[in-house]
């Protein structure tokens, strides 16, 4: 036997490419993380999409020839085998493994070009797809024989053209990069130059993202190692976490997510997305936490491992006996949560509405509530209250929510004196009749009179030197002039309640019923007599109480 080797062509190299990144995010993801794997600050990426190209550049430590021959033309070699034990000079964790990322350009573009700089030394390699008279397509591989001497500072430029699909605008872009991204960061003690990503006009950096991603539209969140005690008590849960050292966020929307990629579980290894959003094996209907759930993790360790956890696509991890173990862990944090969710959900509607019922809208409508002397209507109209305080609880509860309410509350204060068996009725002769001698037997009651009616009550109950009443405190706080303009107005006040029942209810054909009035003005009798009632609530009570 003699030694052989696979002859790969070139249809089999572009289906590859094609098949592991379908997006042109996913191409640019492939040489952002390798300028982070160079320890670049930055990675700048400048589109022209009426040319159909991108120049990607950053200020990594670049490439030698040897080094670009190495990077380049070995495909699925293991760059990461040199960083077992150690880290790049600036300490990252090396994101490349298995050496398939230089395919990513055949996803989308038929040409590519690298220049790389290193100590004032550059070098450059070209990649074409050429295609031949029988329709047949061939790479055109081309490496410089020597490195050419510059003056450069140390980076490496990438230029990809002649796209074969369009590529979405900036905006978007940036965006879902910066979700499959975790690896951005602002200056630290060991890296102050941090690292960001300039994409046209976008920043993609650690503040972008946290904004896009992790901090709006938060309900509740938590924390993982630190808020691990609220999940659960389970040692294991919580040894696994620890040792394995998993952090990440958990949070629950206000709104209900709808976009599939922002909600469920997320996973990062070395800050590059391996998980794309999942449920696991949770139904998503069985909570509706689920609907406005958001989670990611880091989960490095299992990037760590000499057998491959991770799909090449990076978009689900593969099944192993490690990925198992930690989707348990995850899949009961996440069952854990609809329980925190629905208990803190509780909570909060609790503080929200002790809130609104230490506000002045709230004392208003409690108070005019409270001042309804008809106890059926009061307690009816209190749980109507309780009713639209539930329904408001999942929102802010404001002035604008109780509007209608309002509403209801004035339109029933007219008729609170009335009989519940009399409430719905129009007649104004029941009207008129029933609110008048409600009036007489609720003064009677309320101050233990047992004389005459008509004038002489209320000329007898609000006598200068009355044995009946007693000022209230709010009637004391008036002027000696006041207190006794009050008390006038009150007999005087009462003196035409009488006189204008009895034009009303005595007609000069004596039919006992004046047929001109309308039931509007019957009502308008009604509100006199409310009003009256109400001052004798505030400012008098009985000298026996």
């Amino acid at each position: 036997m003699k030694e052989a080797k696979f002859d790969v062509t070139f249809n089999a190299i572009r289906q590859m490419g094609q098949n592991l990144y379908k997006n042109i995010y996913g191409i640019l993801i492939e040489y952002i993380t390798n300028s982070y794997d160079a320890d670049a600050s930055y990675v700048k990426i400048k589109i022209d999409r009426k040319k159909g190209s991108i120049i990607i550049e950053d200020d990594g430590t670049g490439m030698t020839l040897q080094e670009l021959n190495d990077n380049f033309l070995k495909i699925g070699e293991n760059r990461r085998k040199k960083y077992i034990s150690t880290k790049t000079q600036k300490g990252r964790l090396v994101t490349g493994r298995k050496g398939l990322g230089k395919l990513a350009f055949f996803g989308l573009f038929y040409s590519f070009k690298i220049e790389t700089f290193k100590d004032n030394y550059k070098s450059s390699l070209t990649v074409k797809c050429i295609q031949n008279a029988e329709g047949d397509s061939n790479l055109e591989v081309m490496i410089d024989d020597r490195p050419q001497a510059v003056e450069h500072p140390n980076g490496t430029i990438i230029y990809l053209s002649e796209n074969t699909k369009e590529i979405i605008d900036n905006k978007n872009l940036a965006e879902s990069i910066a979700k499959r991204l975790n690896l951005m960061y602002d200056n630290i003690p060991d890296d102050p130059d941090g690292f960001t990503i300039y994409l046209g006009e976008n920043i993609i950096n650690k503040s972008y993202r946290n904004e896009l991603v992790l901090n709006h539209d938060i309900r509740f969140s938590y924390k993982i190692p630190e808020d691990i005690d609220r999940f659960t008590k389970d040692e294991e849960i919580i040894n696994y976490i620890k040792d394995n050292e998993i952090t990440g966020i958990i949070i629950a929307r206000e709104k209900t997510v709808n976009i599939k990629e922002n909600k469920g579980v997320i996973l990062f290894a070395r800050g590059k997305l391996c998980q794309e959003a999942t449920y696991l094996n949770i139904n998503p209907s069985n909570n509706y936490a689920y609907a406005h759930l958001y989670a990611e993790f880091n989960v490095d360790f299992i990037d760590n491992e000499l057998e491959d956890n991770i799909g090449t696509d990076r978009t689900a991890l593969s099944e192993t006996k490690t990925t198992k173990k930690l989707f348990d862990i995850i899949e009961k944090l996440i069952k854990f949560y609809a329980r925190l969710y629905d208990e803190d959900s509780k909570e909060r509607t609790e503080k929200k509405l002790q809130n609104f019922k230490e506000q002045d809208i709230y004392l208003d409508m409690k108070k005019e509530i409270e001042n309804i002397y008809n106890k059926v209507i009061r307690e009816e109209l209190f749980k109507l209250i309780n009713i639209q305080l539930k329904s408001n609880s999942e929102e802010e509860i404001n002035d604008k929510s109780f509007k209608s309410f309002r509403e209801l509350i004035d339109s029933t204060i007219p008729i609170k004196i009335l009989n519940s068996n009399r409430r719905s009725k129009n007649d104004f002769k029941d009207n008129i009749t029933t609110s008048y001698d409600c009036l007489i037997q609720t003064l009677k009651d309320k101050y233990n009179y047992n004389q005459s009616d008509g004038n002489a009550l209320f000329n007898q109950i609000y006598a200068e030197k009355s044995k009946f009443y007693k000022l209230s405190s709010d009637a004391n706080n008036l002027s000696t002039d006041n207190q006794k303009n009050l008390v006038k107005l009150m007999r005087e006040w009462g003196e035409a309640v009488v006189i204008a029942r009895n034009i009303i209810y005595h007609t000069n054909d004596r039919k006992c019923i004046n047929k001109n009035l309308s039931i509007e003005n019957s009502k308008r009798f009604l509100a006199m007599i409310d009003l009256f009632l109400e001052m004798d609530n505030i400012f008098f009570s009985s000298i026996n109480s």
